[in-house]
């Protein structure tokens, strides 16, 4: 299972690293610190699973996914 973490805090990326490594299953194939650089990522490549912040800075989560 292809992730990507999508966080603005250096601590998230650590934890929830941690914690994939744990499931061989799961691949953290991309992170990123912000909203532009990940757009441009996920509009180019197929992932399964994106572990996304909410309260980012410049751009929400949830507006990140408005299509």
């Amino acid at each position: 299972m292809n992730c990507v973490i999508l966080d603005d805090e250096p601590f998230a990326h650590h934890v929830l690293s941690h914690y994939i490594s744990q499931h061989p299953s799961m691949k953290i194939t991309a992170q990123f610190r912000n909203a532009v650089e990940a757009f441009e990522y996920l509009s180019k490549n197929k992932i399964d699973l994106l572990f996304l912040d909410i309260e980012m800075p410049l751009v929400n989560g949830l507006d990140f996914l408005k299509p």
